[in-house]
């Protein structure tokens, strides 16, 4: 369920879903959990927009969402997350953006939960540089600086089915932490990361859009390599 956009900038969104589960392990004999968990998801979400010539462009998003996991005769779990997401964009002249991000997690209450809602950092996506998923925790706290900039416009070279736009280049640094709450507090637990790279924008038959995405990171702690990305989007 939604509601209508409030004021322009509110929005409230109600969620009731379930997920399937099956895990099998073999000790002295094979043994299996499988069942179902009920979750109820709330989400509070505040968003603000400019527009720029002729276009509406994202400003400021601020998020809220619990999630809840309801008991039943088909699991046991019972966990309340509270998460916050806020991103801000500001944009320059000659197509250029700096945008900030935020997330953060928290676990209201509940000791009960399945492995795959535990916080994860490391990837791509939250802390490029470091291996996908490799630390995890019951709070998270994540955040990114992300600076992009139009390096060729209006290319329109075009290679059999496929046209190239512009090619757009940026710079990130990453910083987060997951783990305990006191974990969370440390400023020494915190994992840094920079990267930076080129977006591709194509046109497929002039008509679908094709972003390929080629990254080099570095993890900032000692003990690793760089770590080249390869990422499209359609």
């Amino acid at each position: 369920l939604q509601s209508p956009n409030i004021f322009n900038f509110l929005t409230l969104k109600q969620e009731l879903k379930n997920e399937n589960y099956y895990f099998a392990s073999i000790e002295d004999k094979l043994n299996i959990n499988q069942g179902n968990i009920l979750f109820y998801n709330t989400w509070i979400e505040f968003l603000f927009e400019q527009k720029q010539k002729n276009k509406t462009l994202r400003d400021t998003y601020l998020g809220i969402n619990f999630e809840k996991a309801i008991p039943s005769d088909f699991s046991d779990y019972s966990f309340l997350f509270l998460n916050l997401f806020f991103n801000k964009i500001f944009y320059y002249e000659d197509k250029r953006s700096l945008n900030f991000y935020l997330e953060y997690g928290y676990l209201l209450t509940g000791d009960n939960l399945p492995i795959w809602k535990i916080y994860t950092l490391g990837g791509y996506e939250r802390l490029m540089g470091y291996p996908y998923d490799e630390f995890q925790g019951l709070y998270k706290l994540f955040g990114r600086i992300k600076g992009d900039s139009i390096i060729f416009d209006k290319i329109n070279w075009e290679f059999l089915f496929l046209k190239l736009l512009n090619i757009n280049g940026f710079l990130v640094a990453n910083a987060g932490n997951v783990g305990s709450v006191y974990d969370i507090q440390d400023f020494t637990e915190y994992k840094f990361s920079v990267g930076g790279g080129i977006d591709l924008n194509l046109l497929f038959r002039n008509k679908i859009k094709i972003v390929l995405t080629f990254t080099l990171a570095q993890a900032i702690n000692s003990g690793y390599s760089p770590v080249f990305y390869f990422v499209y989007q359609l």
